[in-house]
Protein backbone atom coordinates (compact mmCIF):
# COMPACT_ATOMS: atom_id res chain seq x y z
CA UNK A 1 0.00 0.00 0.00
CA UNK A 2 1.35 3.67 -0.60
CA UNK A 3 0.43 6.77 1.08
CA UNK A 4 0.81 10.35 -0.07
CA UNK A 5 3.14 12.21 2.22
CA UNK A 6 0.12 14.45 2.83
CA UNK A 7 -1.65 11.33 3.99
CA UNK A 8 0.93 9.90 6.55
CA UNK A 9 1.25 13.26 7.94
CA UNK A 10 -2.42 13.53 8.19
CA UNK A 11 -2.21 10.05 10.39
CA UNK A 12 0.38 11.20 12.66
CA UNK A 13 -1.26 14.24 13.65
CA UNK A 14 -4.25 12.24 14.59
CA UNK A 15 -2.58 9.75 16.49
CA UNK A 16 -0.62 12.43 18.32
CA UNK A 17 -4.16 14.26 19.42
CA UNK A 18 -5.64 11.02 20.67
CA UNK A 19 -2.21 10.31 22.59
CA UNK A 20 -1.93 13.60 24.12
CA UNK A 21 -6.11 13.87 24.92
CA UNK A 22 -4.97 11.43 27.88
CA UNK A 23 -3.99 12.41 31.18
CA UNK A 24 -1.55 9.34 31.83
CA UNK A 25 0.88 7.86 30.36
CA UNK A 26 -0.87 4.72 30.99
CA UNK A 27 -3.89 5.38 29.36
CA UNK A 28 -3.03 4.71 25.97
CA UNK A 29 -4.10 1.22 24.55
CA UNK A 30 -1.85 -1.04 22.53
CA UNK A 31 -2.67 -2.03 19.29
CA UNK A 32 -2.65 -6.09 19.75
CA UNK A 33 -0.30 -7.35 17.02
CA UNK A 34 0.76 -4.07 16.07
CA UNK A 35 4.41 -5.26 15.15
CA UNK A 36 3.83 -8.60 14.27
CA UNK A 37 4.24 -7.67 10.25
CA UNK A 38 3.50 -10.85 8.11
CA UNK A 39 4.26 -12.26 5.16
CA UNK A 40 4.66 -8.46 3.18
CA UNK A 41 7.42 -8.40 5.31
CA UNK A 42 9.66 -11.43 3.36
CA UNK A 43 11.33 -11.09 -0.11
CA UNK A 44 11.66 -14.30 -0.96
CA UNK A 45 14.39 -14.04 -3.38
CA UNK A 46 16.75 -16.56 -4.18
CA UNK A 47 20.37 -14.34 -4.46
CA UNK A 48 22.26 -17.17 -6.30
CA UNK A 49 19.92 -16.62 -9.23
CA UNK A 50 19.37 -13.51 -8.68
CA UNK A 51 23.38 -12.59 -9.12
CA UNK A 52 24.24 -15.42 -11.10
CA UNK A 53 26.77 -17.55 -8.47
CA UNK A 54 27.83 -20.28 -9.45
CA UNK A 55 28.06 -22.78 -7.34
CA UNK A 56 31.55 -24.21 -6.08
CA UNK A 57 32.58 -27.28 -4.83
CA UNK A 58 30.92 -28.15 -1.61
CA UNK A 59 34.13 -27.71 0.36
CA UNK A 60 34.51 -24.00 -0.75
CA UNK A 61 32.30 -21.23 0.01
CA UNK A 62 34.44 -18.27 0.25
CA UNK A 63 33.26 -15.70 -2.06
CA UNK A 64 36.06 -13.93 -4.49
CA UNK A 65 36.66 -10.08 -3.64
CA UNK A 66 35.85 -9.75 -7.74
CA UNK A 67 32.88 -11.80 -7.26
CA UNK A 68 31.38 -9.42 -4.56
CA UNK A 69 32.33 -6.55 -5.83
CA UNK A 70 30.62 -7.42 -9.25
CA UNK A 71 27.57 -8.27 -7.40
CA UNK A 72 27.93 -4.85 -5.69
CA UNK A 73 28.09 -2.94 -8.60
CA UNK A 74 25.47 -4.76 -10.61
CA UNK A 75 23.13 -4.20 -7.53
CA UNK A 76 24.02 -0.36 -7.52
CA UNK A 77 23.28 -0.19 -11.27
CA UNK A 78 20.12 -1.71 -10.89
CA UNK A 79 19.15 0.45 -8.62
CA UNK A 80 20.02 3.71 -10.65
CA UNK A 81 18.30 2.07 -13.42
CA UNK A 82 15.13 1.85 -11.39
CA UNK A 83 15.14 5.21 -10.07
Amino acid sequence: MRMKLSELKALIRKEYKEVLSLDHPEDVKSEEDAWAGGENLVGKVDHKKAYKIKEQNKKSKKLKLSELRDMILTSLQEHRNKN
